[in-house]
């Protein structure tokens, strides 16, 4: 679970473009050996003009730990978009389509299952979100279950 702040770059075609934005990205997945994940997302953003909800299907590649407690990932996601608008844009605006996020982060444990993570990713549409671009940096809480 994160906290992240978008950076948007998304200027639609009716007119108007999107402020910045802050919101969570929870992720839940399994790991598979010691440098690959499997994961199931959600990220929202919003701002007061706009929501977007992204729910991806992600894979992490992990680095081999540094001192034993450090480990930087790359991940690239994969799923479907929403957004709704309001104030200042059209509700024709809202899209429902894909978008994929590619990015990196810094995994720092604090105890055996409890980690901090840092990250940056950027999202962009697809087809008919293809107008939507946001870039994102995020920190948060990871937690894992020994099954």
């Amino acid at each position: 679970v994160g906290y992240t702040h978008s950076f948007q770059d998304t200027n639609l075609p009716e007119g108007g473009s999107f402020d910045d934005g802050n919101g969570v990205d929870v992720l839940v997945g399994f790991q598979a050996g010691n440098y690959l994940a499997f994961q199931l997302g959600y990220q929202w953003q919003t701002q007061s003009d706009y929501d977007t909800h992204f729910f991806p299907i992600s894979v992490r590649c992990m680095s081999p730990a540094i001192l034993d407690r450090i480990r930087l990932y790359g991940q690239f996601g994969l799923g479907l978009f929403y957004s709704q608008v309001r104030g200042q844009f059209n509700q024709d605006d809202n899209v429902k389509g894909a978008a994929y996020r590619l990015g990196g982060g810094i995994e720092v444990g604090i105890t055996k299952k409890i980690s901090g993570i840092v990250y940056g990713a950027w999202l962009k549409g697809m087809g008919s979100t293809d107008d939507y671009e946001s870039g994102t940096v995020g920190a948060g809480l990871q937690y894992r279950w020994d099954l």
